[in-house]
C-alpha cells in the first residue's frame, strides 16, 4: 500500500478502501496489456476514456489526443498483422482521490511471421474513476535508450 502523506492521517476503513483501490487499478492496468497483447480494438476501446482529454504516446510516436484519434491509433497497430507481447514489471501505482497513476517498465516483443524484435521502454499510465471503473485517460510510453561504451574512449554514447 501506498500512502501520501499530504493525505493525513487515515482510518483502517479509509486504508482498506485504498487497498482495494489499488488492486483495482492495478486490475485496470493488466486489463490494459491483456487488450493490447490481443489485439481486440473492443477491449481496448472498454478501457479508455471516451472524450477528448484521452491522450497517447506510442513509443517513437507523437501525442495523440482526444479519444477517436487514440483508438484510430490502436486500429493502425493491431492492423499491422504484427502479434505484441509487453511484460509490464516494476509497477508503481499513486492515487489521488479519483485519478490514478501507475508507472511501469515494459518489456516489449513484437513478432513477424519469421522474426522477432524486442525492446524496452517505459510507461506511465494515468486513470480516473468513471463510476466502480478505472478508466485509461492517458498511456504514455517511451523507449529506453540503450547505454553503450564506445570501447575506444571509455565513454557512453
Amino acid at each position: 500500500m501506498r500512502l501520501n502523506p499530504a493525505f493525513g492521517q487515515c482510518s483502517l476503513a479509509k486504508l482498506a478502501m485504498n487497498e482495494e483501490s489499488d488492486e483495482q487499478i492495478e486490475e485496470a492496468n493488466a486489463r490494459f496489456y491483456r487488450a493490447l497483447e490481443s489485439g481486440s480494438i473492443q477491449l481496448m476501446d472498454e478501457l479508455w476514456l471516451h472524450d477528448e482529454s484521452a491522450r497517447c504516446v506510442h513509443p517513437g510516436w507523437d501525442m495523440i489526443s482526444g479519444w477517436e484519434r487514440v483508438k484510430k491509433s490502436w486500429e493502425r497497430i493491431f492492423e499491422s498483422g504484427q502479434k505484441i507481447k509487453v511484460a509490464p514489471t516494476d509497477l508503481q501505482i499513486f492515487r489521488a482521490g479519483e485519478v490514478a497513476c501507475v508507472t511501469c517498465k515494459e518489456s516489449i516483443t513484437i513478432f513477424d511471421e519469421d522474426s522477432f524484435d524486442s525492446a524496452l521502454a517505459v510507461a506511465t499510465n494515468l486513470f480516473v474513476r468513471n463510476g466502480s471503473d478505472w478508466l485509461i485517460m492517458l498511456h504514455h510510453s517511451s523507449p529506453v535508450p540503450i547505454l553503450v561504451p564506445d570501447t575506444a574512449t571509455d565513454t557512453i554514447q
